[in-house]
């Protein structure tokens, strides 16, 4: 948690306290001025002998002052919390002597006092912070695996609050094992709540923390590979994550071709090599980690990265693959972003009854997308424009941290608008998509069907007879001869 929200949630805390007794009672019993009082409130730095002062003279619960955990008031903590937060009193009333001394004090003929009033005082603050690591360590593990569940289950308020007390504990608990812990499912909890850029650089500190603590790629090294990888592969950023799984297996020691993250990791690598433009070898190398029977999960995402190849390559049309995906609820979810392509509305719609997954009106994932562009290709333009409108409604915040999401959502509304002949829409749509694709951060690429679907929908709209539409028109046989030579389809409607 950033100093200044640290602050401000310490200055809710004071305000709710100021609630309850009059300003000039707590200046009169902290022994500060009223003026210092309503400066605190207001957003003054919080002096420790301050805090320190309320806790004694009002029975505060220190724990809910400094960290904000558990109730406010000593009477009502649990006493298996009584330790801890007696502890925390005394720590604040140590960080207080410290304070207090005065370097310039120390000439002179109290000298020696002064001395051994800092040693004394330095030397209760470190007993007591090395006792309150140790005591709130089993606390911290625990609030970490309950984090990692809440983000595991998509319960992001949960996930929040865990958030900020895991933050906190952090601050007097430095424990390195759980500050890897930490970093881990803060970059899950970070991506979970649309903040991409912070949750990439929490996957970076993770790996590089934990390769620091081995200087080898070992088990866990390995996994925090896998953990930066998938990060950089779900934010476009694909030649960056292929040459980390690369240089990660390329120096793994021979005993590692056993390990299950490695087979995870050339897995990766195989779907890797296929986003970044050579479908061929991915597909050799997923066949090939297919053959070896791997455990469910990891044959899901084998299969989902095959048909994700064969689709794009034209090897399988979308029939194909939701046959050769069937009873995989991950492929077929894949597919379901892949049927944007398809022009065959009987495809589609025998795609979306192989999921069998109702729609949440209050969310926009793979199902919708497919529904929204089914709608379109059977000419219900109410339906489609409504979950379209619903889907942009759902995504709104996100777009804005997410520019690739930006991108495929203006592709989308292009697409629906063309096939339900609203021109002057499409057209309107298809300069927002461009927009978005010229606004994407270096090393960042749109996925390849949305890109393709994109340069479709310039080619149909594009007016030769305007400076645009020949613009528009070039890049779409710019991008035909790109996706030609990598064996991509880049035109038609398998």
């Amino acid at each position: 948690m950033q100093q200044s929200n640290y602050e401000d949630q310490l200055r809710r805390r004071l305000g709710e306290i100021a609630r309850r007794y009059p300003q000039a009672e707590i200046a009169r019993r902290t022994a500060t001025t009223a003026s210092n009082v309503s400066r605190y409130l207001k957003g003054n730095r919080v002096p420790a002998a301050f805090t320190g002062a309320l806790c004694t003279e009002f029975g505060i619960n220190p724990a809910w002052l400094l960290l904000g955990q558990g109730d406010a008031w000593v009477a009502d903590v649990a006493p298996a919390h009584a330790d801890t937060s007696a502890g925390l009193v005394e720590l604040v009333n140590a960080m207080t002597r410290i304070g207090e001394l005065r370097l310039g004090a120390l000439a002179g003929k109290a000298e020696a006092r002064r001395v051994r009033e800092l040693n004394d005082a330095i030397g209760a603050y470190e007993r007591r912070r090395e006792q309150l690591a140790a005591e709130s360590r089993a606390v911290y593990a625990r609030v970490l695996d309950d984090w990692g569940a809440a983000v595991a289950a998509g319960e992001k308020e949960r996930a929040r609050h865990l958030h900020e007390t895991a933050s906190q504990l952090a601050r007097i608990c430095p424990d390195h094992e759980l500050e890897l812990r930490r970093l881990e499912v803060s970059a899950g909890h970070l991506f979970q709540a649309g903040q991409y850029a912070d949750g990439l650089l929490a996957s970076k500190r993770f790996f590089l923390a934990t390769f620091a603590s081995t200087g080898e790629v070992n088990q866990s090294t390995l996994g925090a590979v896998i953990a930066l990888v998938t990060a950089l592969d779900g934010t476009g950023r694909y030649d960056e994550a292929l040459r980390y799984m690369e240089a990660a297996l390329a120096v793994a020691p021979p005993e590692a071709a056993n390990w299950p993250a490695h087979h995870v990791g050339r897995a990766l690598r195989g779907w890797l090599l296929a986003v970044s433009g050579e479908p061929a070898r991915g597909l050799a190398v997923l066949n090939r980690e297919l053959s070896l029977k791997p455990p469910a999960r990891l044959a899901d995402n084998i299969v989902h990265s095959m048909c994700w190849i064969l689709y794009m390559t034209c090897s399988a049309d979308l029939a194909a693959c939701t046959a050769f995906a069937s009873g995989r609820m991950q492929p077929l979810r894949g597919l379901l972003l892949l049927s944007t392509w398809c022009l065959n509305a009987a495809e589609v719609r025998e795609l979306l009854k192989q999921t069998r997954k109702a729609l949440d009106p209050g969310r926009y994932d793979e199902a919708h997308v497919a529904q929204i562009h089914l709608a379109a290709l059977e000419g219900k333009a109410t339906e489609a424009m409504r979950e379209l409108r619903n889907a942009e409604a759902a995504t709104e915040d996100s777009v804005k941290r997410e520019p690739p999401l930006a991108f495929s959502m203006a592709v989308l509304r292009t697409q629906v608008c063309l096939l339900l002949k609203r021109k002057t829409d499409a057209r309107q749509a298809l300069a927002a998509a461009s927009q978005a694709l010229e606004a994407l951060p270096p090393g960042v690429r749109p996925e390849l069907n949305w890109l393709r679907v994109h340069w479709r929908n310039a080619a149909a709209l594009a007016d030769a007879g305007t400076a645009a539409g020949r613009r528009a028109l070039k890049g779409a046989d710019e991008f035909a001869r790109w996706a030609a030579e990598r064996g991509f389809a880049a035109s038609g409607s398998h």
